[in-house]
């Protein structure tokens, strides 16, 4: 809709940015609480048994300069925003001290979804799709049309939440 309304209004200014999941010592989204759940310390996270996708990552303070930048710049389009490289789904469980808990998918979405109906787990049975399927954007025309190339690597901003979550 929005790219709609670009084309439609090319008189109006618009920037619309697509950022990936945001990561850091502060976050507290849907991402950050799957691996909270049930409790910090607990050592398994859930796995779709065979789904090991590449992540990508923007840190809290990428994502504030970016919005910033947004507000005041005169550049208009579409942008990813997308801190460079990738991390495994399961690197991340190693960083965090878990192990993964491997389920098919034909168990996995239902007993997650039975969970989340009975308000046992924060996330439906659809977030599993996060950690099955790979969305990786290319944040080229972030660097060189917006003018800001991501200080953190999405392997530095994970490590910032993980620091954080050991503190």
């Amino acid at each position: 809709m929005v790219q709609q309304f670009m084309a439609e209004h090319p008189e109006i200014g618009v920037i619309m940015l697509r950022p990936s999941i945001v990561l850091g010592p502060h976050t507290r989204n849907i991402v950050s609480e799957v691996f909270r759940w049930p409790f910090s310390s607990f050592p398994w996270v859930l796995q779709v048994r065979g789904a090991d996708p590449p992540m990508q990552f923007l840190s809290e303070e990428d994502t504030g300069e970016i919005l910033y930048r947004a507000v005041r710049s005169e550049v208009r389009g579409v942008f990813n925003a997308a801190g460079d490289g990738t991390v495994r789904f399961s690197q991340i469980a190693r960083l965090l001290g878990k192990k993964l808990l491997n389920l098919p998918s034909w168990s996995a979405y239902p007993v997650t979804e039975m969970a989340w109906r009975l308000h046992l787990a924060p996330f439906p049975g659809g977030l599993l799709d996060i950690s099955r399927y790979a969305w990786v954007a290319d944040n080229t025309r972030l660097k060189q049309v917006f003018g800001y190339s991501p200080r953190l690597t999405s392997m530095q901003a994970l490590e910032t939440f993980v620091a954080a979550q050991r503190s």
